[in-house]
């Protein structure tokens, strides 16, 4: 069976690229609107099941939401969430995993 990746926000942006990168790498992508009520309502019955549920932090991203002055490109950006989209079955679940301000690394973040 073919992992699955549900992306939203995947018209533009951070979410393209991740959306992009995840079906370079073979994944069956699924592409959804936003919606912060619907998008909780998932999580909490997601929560108990194999299924990854982790934060991403891609940095300060150009994005429209910032007017497009962040210092890191969308590709950069989408690097929390292929990381997060590719772990294996046992990988950590309930994480923060981000770009470290101020580097070029990655790593497990505060929430």
């Amino acid at each position: 069976m073919s992992k699955k990746a549900f992306i939203t926000g995947a018209n533009k942006g951070i979410g393209y690229e991740t959306a992009r990168q995840l079906a370079a790498r073979g994944m069956t992508v699924l592409i959804g609107a936003r919606d912060p009520e619907l998008g909780q309502a998932a999580t909490d019955k997601l929560r108990d099941t194999p299924i990854k549920v982790n934060a991403a932090n891609p940095g300060y991203t150009a994005t429209d939401l910032n007017g497009h002055s962040g210092f890191r490109t969308p590709e950069q950006g989408a690097e929390p969430s292929v990381h997060l989209a590719t772990l294996p079955a046992d990988g950590p679940t309930g994480t923060f995993w981000g770009h470290v301000w101020g580097s070029d690394r990655y790593a497990l973040l505060d929430w």
